[in-house]
């Protein structure tokens, strides 16, 4: 009983099943999907299957961890196996996620099944045969014949009871519907159903997940004159107190949590704090069948309903284990059910199949007591689908699984959308990992700057095109003679989404926040000698329209003005709407997921790593955008921004991967635009470590880089070989040093610094591709002059938090200033520290990162920006850049920044590079 093996394979099949760029279901034409099958086999040839979207198993998590834990042991010790793989997840830097936890489960289970010849319901209870079924629709939309109006939902609902069906659960309209959210919408919804079914029919509802309180204590005493049955997931699970709230307020009970992390730990909280009334699992929630049985029996404990999320076998199994589960819910259905109207229409039962393994089965069977479904009770003689080969397993086939084809496509979770994104909405796809706040004083890196330029304006900008300061809400300015002051008139007409006008106290206030908060924004100003101490003296308002920045030390103001010119930094906030929000930490907590601007949109909704919606400004000073909303997806995996470029759900892919972008290039319908734009890719080392402290250590690692061979392979649309941490386009900037990959001299450096063997280290690099893919170059590299890296990958928060914290070794990562097509940009960014004390909390600089620090090259990157003289300046910079290559500091670049992105060809106005990026200039031709 050994395992011996765990694969996991891809296929492909058909559905009518489309998702919208938020992801929610909705009929539309055939199409192909991609489905994963997880495959566990033991020493003996048996074997158990689950299937998953591939992304669930992607191979490198499924070699580290899976494998890791799985290979070797006895299949029947699955508690233990469970509990491995959940500790496994602390480490693993959210690479093995709740889902990946539960194909694993699943298929043990499942093998189990196989094993002993038995159903997996009755392995793990065997209450029931057979339960009842509710109809849980697909969400409300604008679609002729869909969801597009109450009375539609009510004769949806008709159809469903003729059907049989003697529960149904409504989803209602929700983003990107143009005119969504909306309680009384969903209430007249709900209405119509009620009187369309009549008082003996079941009834709940799944509504938009991020009501506030008001609108979801509405929603809720609505529904309890309707007769529902429950409420479900109205506002934001991960607040717990809010659900606490509710449930004391209603009557109506209050199901949850669906979506909150935690497993049965966290629906234990729930119970104990009373925030729900019926609690909530399903085995894709929790992390499988182990831990939602445990959520089941402790909810049995408390005299608790549990209901189960979602249909699939594996939910079915759990559901006729157990006795406190009501139903199983049926869908997501499309509003185009065939019915058939006759007396005494039986119900639909579900029944876990009489055989083993995970099986089930819809269909009708003659019932008295509502419609029900009825597991897989045949034998299964082998599978073919299209694409990659699906072989017949050991005594019988994967079908077992999936309760119909249907269910395939509610598990892939990979279908497109329908066919055009709206004429006036703007849905684009990134990667979010390194957002972790919109709060413009805390923000780091391009992506965050991307959504802020957005939001809040500057007082100048940079041209997207030359990159000259251009106006903005100051309409002109003016340098003293001695260049120690700058003097700005600001635009009349500004005001603020709120209706504020913007105003010079404005602009000083969201100065002196960014010095006050000491937060990574205030790093640019405290490095031109800004200070909060001086913050008053600095920062003058004239009168309502003129603002005066003093400037504390020699510097070259047109460098300042760059600065100013970008998000987060050069943000202007309105002060009155801030201080109204203040708390007390200045606002921070409230503008991490909220936004006080003056720009073309305001932030209606972030979620960490899932989505950021813009909502058009109608108070915008300028021309009011085309675009009434922007939807900016986090969708990290480069195929799937190609599949929704390619299906029309998706108007702009910003981070999509080389193979990819080749691809699309190809296809008329898209275009594919690359620029020049700020920073590098690199490899850092933390000088905290005594061994990439010796110098010799450090430039062995400058020789162990393919510069070649990665920016051949794996840098196409995203750099171009460099090698100085100067940008090519800035003045004075030299030529290459001509470094390549010399393992022997790497490995006569290592043996002089007195590691003729190597030593063992780790990389730090968060898991979004070309990152990835250079890592792992690098690795190898490494590993031919005896140095043994284990790659350690996660999201912006962990591996650049990491950085920040003075916690890592070897870091490949992006970065380096070149915002300010100025070297001052560059050099400050990546080589200058001040101030190499821990204390100084110096986080923008990553000199100060990887505790580097060169007195010399501090006072001459210091005296250049200073030189007055532009030849004597050029000779600064190339000198400084000569030390460098002399001194080996602790980053070494190996590509120079470009941006590409792939956008619908009828879009325009797409301005690519994240630094300068705006949509308020982008228009749809539909």
């Amino acid at each position: 009983m050994i395992i011996t093996d765990v694969f996991a394979r891809s296929f492909r099949h058909t559905t009518r099943r489309h998702s919208d760029s938020a992801g929610h279901a909705h009929p539309g034409p055939e199409h192909e999907v991609v489905q994963g099958i997880l495959t566990i086999r033991t020493e003996d040839g048996h074997e158990g299957h689950s299937f998953a979207p591939p992304e669930v198993m992607r191979p490198h998590v499924l070699d580290k961890y899976v494998k890791k834990v799985l290979i070797g042991q006895d299949h029947r010790d699955r508690e233990r196996l469970w509990q491995d793989l959940a500790h496994w997840q602390r480490g693993s830097a959210a690479q093995l996620t709740d889902r990946t936890l539960a194909v694993v489960d699943c298929a043990l289970w499942d093998l189990a099944g196989r094993v002993l010849n038995q159903p997996v319901y009755k392995l793990i209870g065997g209450y029931r045969d057979k339960v009842l079924a509710y109809g849980s629709t697909m969400c409300g939309d604008e679609i002729e014949g869909g969801l597009a109006t109450a009375d539609d939902y009510g004769r949806f609902a008709e159809a469903l009871v003729a059907r049989g069906y003697k529960g149904i659960k409504l989803h209602t309209w929700m983003p990107p519907v143009s005119w969504a959210p909306d309680v009384k919408m969903d209430l007249k919804a709900c209405a119509a159903v009620r009187e369309a079914v009549g008082p003996d029919i079941s009834l709940m509802i799944d509504a938009f997940h991020w009501y506030s309180r008001t609108d979801a204590l509405a929603l809720g005493r609505g529904l309890e004159k309707l007769g529902f049955d429950w409420i479900e997931e109205p506002m934001d699970e991960q607040s717990m107190s809010s659900y606490q709230w509710m449930a004391d307020q209603l009557d109506i009970p209050v199901l949850g949590p669906e979506s909150a992390a935690g497993k049965h730990w966290q629906r234990a909280e729930w119970v104990k704090a009373g925030a729900c009334d019926i609690l909530r699992t399903g085995v894709n929630d929790v992390g499988g069948i182990t831990p939602a049985l445990k959520t089941m029996h402790m909810a049995e404990a408390f005299g608790m309903n549990c209901e189960v999320h979602g249909n699939t076998a594996m939910n079915l199994q759990v559901v006729a284990a157990t006795k406190n589960c009501r139903w199983y819910e049926r869908g997501l259905l499309p509003p185009v059910p065939r019915v058939r109207r006759r007396a005494g229409l039986p119900e639909i039962a579900v029944r876990p199949d009489g055989r083993r393994g995970l099986r089930a089965r819809a269909r009708p069977a003659r019932s008295r007591r509502g419609h029900r479904l009825r597991p897989h009770r045949e034998q299964p003689r082998g599978m073919r689908l299209r694409g990659k080969d699906v072989t017949r397993t050991q005594g019988g086939d994967m079908r077992h699984l999936l309760a119909s084809a249907a269910v395939a496509v509610m598990m892939a979770g990979t279908a497109p959308a329908i066919a055009e994104t709206p004429e006036d909405q703007l849905i684009v796809a990134f990667n979010m990992n390194n957002v972790l706040t919109m709060d413009p004083a805390a923000i780091t890196g391009g992506e965050a700057v991307q959504i802020l330029n957005n939001i809040y304006d500057s007082l100048i900008s940079l041209d997207p095109e030359d990159k000259t300061l251009v106006p903005r809400l100051a309409e002109s300015w003016e340098i003293a003679d001695d260049n120690r002051s700058v003097t700005f008139t600001l635009r009349p007409d500004a005001v603020f989404a709120s209706g504020n006008p913007v105003t010079a106290e404005d602009v000083k206030f969201s100065f002196k926040r960014n010095l006050d908060l000491n937060l990574a924004q205030s790093s640019g100003l405290k490095s031109r000698g800004f200070t909060a101490e001086a913050a008053d003296e600095l920062f003058v308002v004239e009168d309502e329209h003129t603002f005066t920045l003093n400037i504390p030390q020699e510097d070259d103001p047109k460098l300042i003005l760059m600065y100013l010119s970008q998000a987060g930094v050069g943000s202007i906030l309105d002060s009155e709407l801030v201080k109204e929000n203040a708390g007390d930490d200045m606002g921070q907590s409230w503008l991490t997921n909220n936004s006080a601007g003056s720009s073309a949109f305001t932030l209606n909704q972030w979620r960490a790593n899932e989505f950021v919606i813009l909502s058009r400004n109608e108070q915008y000073w300028e021309d009011v955008p085309d675009m009434a909303r922007v939807l900016m997806r986090h969708l990290p995996e480069s195929q799937t921004q190609r599949l929704g470029l390619e299906q029309g759900d998706i108007d702009v892919g910003f981070t999509l991967a080389a193979p990819d972008l080749k691809a699309l290039e190809e296809n008329e319908d898209i275009s594919v635009t690359t620029v020049p734009s700020a920073g590098f890719y690199y490899l850092a080392v933390s000088m905290e470590d005594e061994r990439y402290a010796d110098p010799k250590v450090r430039e062995a690692l400058r020789h162990l880089i393919d510069y070649e061979g990665i920016n051949g392979a794996i840098m196409p649309y995203f750099g171009v070989q460099r090698q100085r941490p100067v940008n090519s386009s800035a003045f004075a900037a030299l030529e290459d040093p001509g470094y390549s990959l010399d393992v022997e001299k790497a490995k006569a450096l290592l043996a002089e610094a007195g590691y003729p063997d190597g030593f063992e280290t780790t990389i730090r690099v968060i898991s979004t591709q070309q990152f990835l893919d250079s890592a792992t170059a690098i690795q190898g590299t490494l590993a031919q002059a005896g140095i043994d890296a284990e790659i350690i990958t996660g999201d912006g928060g962990q591996i650049y938090g990491a950085m920040r914290d003075r916690n890592f070794e070897i870091l490949v990562g992006r970065g380096g200033g070149g915002q300010q097509p100025h070297p001052d940009s560059n050099l400050r960014a990546l080589i200058y520290n001040p101030d190499n004390s821990k204390d100084a909390g110096l986080t923008n600089y990553q000199g100060w990162r990887t505790s580097y620090q060169d007195e010399e090259l501090n006072e001459l990157i210091e005296s250049a920006l200073v030189e007055r003289d532009e030849a004597e300046q050029v000779a600064m910079y190339e000198e400084i850049q000569r030390m460098i290559d002399d001194k080996v500091t602790s980053i070494q670049p190996f590509s120079e920044r470009v941006v590409t992105a792939a956008y619908q060809d009828d879009v325009s106005g797409v301005v690519i590079d994240p630094w300068v990026s705006r949509f308020e200039d982008v228009t749809k031709d539909r």
